[in-house]
């Protein structure tokens, strides 16, 4: 018998500890028919949460994942992505004092082709895409043409007005006609504005700067980059389209997480102002991808990629699957995303949501943590700036969480406890995989400062040198060269350094070991 159902929530509430992980790893899912059963996808590092999700998204994930044999934490980032962009910029929460956080998540995914990328966005993604369609449409044929017939008039009223300020006698006349161009110019930019709000919930393989445009005139300056081949995508913001065709382009996509202002100059046009930007992202590439993202330092250094919850999903090639989203499970979570997108579209003022005192309390704990790990010598020193969005995507999880179980009215709920830890979860889960994804580059680094240390030796023809002499003049502090030397205890050693003749303090010095010739 196929599962349909939601799963109670009263049975998971317990596992979101992070002192019981065992306890996480299978969600209670009835099982499948024999003549269902398919091959098991391996599991990533860890197994995906999937326990943690509220409903429906957690039921939808579990079947989505049967059905398309994707990793549910593939069929997860899409949900996550899909219930964000839905959002767009309704709700936020009250992160702290005078603080606010948006639900916009930045999601990186990395899949072989031939995967289950597009069956899985394609079953997640459903709903979100048909609503796109059906405004679309709508759009074309009700808003459109009266649009169209306001443009056409403005124009019409345009060129009679100059008409008439040309042939205007007298003062009273060019006056009159100054200002009918006056009334009829801003009617045509109103129409033209207008005309370029289409409803698209999508804004799909675009340079910066048309992503700014989109943005500019979507619904509460909110919209989205979902894509199952996001190839074309990473490539643009790798900066294929930049003034000088040299590295990345991605500022507007960090104006775009935080809300920055943007302001949008157009040659021979009127400059556009989004004064709170607002995109989600959810992106699926091939893992060769990531190597080309990592390796460029403007990437990094922007705080670009600390923001994203980046993950190799496992997935395995594709097979087929007799399992089939039960149609209660998909009408469930197509329902929770109309309710979003209606919501989203909602000219009422964007609501604001709070947390109880226990969701403040699990966020702020998990904040200190971060900055305690990021502290000189800490575990997390060396993926300083992903850590330091850790407690902020969790916030920004929390309120897609939380926006999920109230669709309608998140504003009017308090934000829980269970949310707040599930999202806490969740987030750690995607920050782990991050750092695996980031740990090649960092052994990369680590190999490129030791081959740099050995050239100081090799310059100053030096067995030892004294620890502070590597801080003070080459800029290796103490915590750096231990790393380096537990990291390649063959090449470097630290120790004690013999006292003179005079006695003291012994110092404590680095030694190179020479390689044999």
């Amino acid at each position: 018998m196929n599962y349909s159902g939601p799963i109670p929530e009263a049975e998971i509430l317990d596992d979101f500890s992070d002192d019981e992980p065992e306890a996480a790893q299978e969600a209670p899912v009835a099982a499948v028919d024999d003549a269902e059963a398919q091959e098991p996808v391996p599991a990533p590092r860890d197994p995906f949460p999937t326990h943690a999700l509220p409903e429906p998204l957690r039921s939808m994930v579990i079947h989505a994942a049967r059905q398309t044999n994707a990793p549910e934490a593939l069929c997860a980032a899409w949900g996550i992505g899909v219930t964000s962009a839905s959002m767009g910029s309704a709700y936020q929460v009250q992160s702290g004092p005078g603080q606010t956080t948006r639900g916009n998540l930045y999601l990186l995914a990395f899949a072989e082709s031939g995967t289950g990328k597009g069956q899985s966005h394609k079953v997640m993604a459903a709903p979100w895409l048909e609503e796109e369609a059906r405004m679309i449409e709508e759009w074309i044929k009700e808003e459109r043409p009266n649009l169209l017939a306001d443009l056409e008039t403005a124009s019409t009223d345009l060129e009679r007005a100059k008409k008439q300020r040309k042939d205007s006698k007298s003062a009273n006349d060019s006056t009159e006609a100054r200002l009918s161009i006056a009334d009829a110019t801003k009617r045509k930019d109103e129409a033209e504005r207008a005309l370029a709000r289409a409803p698209l919930l999508n804004i799909g393989n675009a340079t910066a700067e048309a992503v700014v445009e989109a943005l500019c005139h979507a619904p509460g300056f909110a919209s989205a980059m979902i894509s199952s081949e996001a190839r074309d995508i990473v490539a643009n913001l790798l900066g294929r389209y930049s003034q000088d065709g040299k590295g990345s382009d991605e500022a507007i996509f960090l104006q775009a997480y935080s809300g920055d202002p943007v302001t949008h100059s157009r040659k021979g046009k009127n400059p556009m102002n989004c004064p709170s930007p607002c995109l989600a992202l959810c992106l699926a590439v091939q893992p060769d991808i990531w190597d080309r993202m990592a390796a460029d330092h403007r990437l990094m250094e922007s705080g670009f990629l600390a923001r994203c919850m980046a993950f190799d999903s496992h997935a395995r090639p594709l097979r087929p699957s007799s399992h089939e989203v039960p149609v209660e499970t998909a009408e469930h979570w197509a329902s929770t995303v109309r309710a979003l997108l209606d919501r989203r579209s909602d000219p009422a003022p964007r609501f604001m949501v709070h947390p109880s005192d226990g969701a403040q309390e699990v966020i702020d704990a998990l904040a200190h943590e971060a900055a305690d790990k990021r502290e000189e010598g800490g575990e997390w020193k060396w993926c300083c700036s992903s850590a330091a969005r850790l407690a902020e995507n969790t916030w920004r999880l929390a309120l897609v969480f939380h926006a999920l179980k109230h669709p309608s009215d998140a504003g009017e709920h308090e934000l829980s406890t269970e949310t707040a830890l599930a999202a806490k979860t969740v987030t750690r889960w995607f920050f782990g995989e991050t750092l695996a994804l980031l740990e090649p580059s960092r052994s990369q680094q680590k190999a490129k400062r030791m081959e740099r240390l050995a050239t100081i030796f090799s310059d100053r023809n030096a067995e030892a040198i004294s620890l502070s002499k590597l801080d003070q003049r080459h800029r290796f502090t103490e915590r750096e060269v231990r790393d380096l030397a537990q990291e390649f205890p063959n090449r470097l050693v630290v120790a004690a350094s013999p006292t003179g003749p005079k006695g003291g303090r012994p110092g404590i010095s680095a030694r190179l070991i020479r390689r044999a010739s």
